[in-house]
């Protein structure tokens, strides 16, 4: 990924993306502070992890959870998805 910056842009959203192309692949642009706030960049793991980080502040926020109860289980009124048909 450092190695070549085109890997990279492949990488990044673009910030307040409208179209599915430019979400990027894995590191996504969120502002923080509305409009007169900073552009941040944050990647969510499945496992309730995230990382956000802002240049311009130099601030970066990892979190985790370590307990979610039932977060698997369909809500009332809900169908399970059927994968592969």
């Amino acid at each position: 990924m450092f190695e070549k910056r085109a890997t990279l842009r492949t990488m990044l959203g673009k910030p307040n993306p409208w179209r599915v192309a430019d979400l990027g692949m894995g590191i996504f642009s969120n502002r923080i502070g509305g409009r007169g706030g900073e552009d941040c960049w944050a990647h969510s793991g499945f496992w309730g992890t995230t990382v956000i980080h802002c240049p311009a502040s130099d601030v970066t926020v990892a979190l985790t959870v370590d307990r979610a109860d039932n977060f698997d289980v369909p809500r009332s009124g809900s169908s399970p998805r059927s994968y592969g048909s």
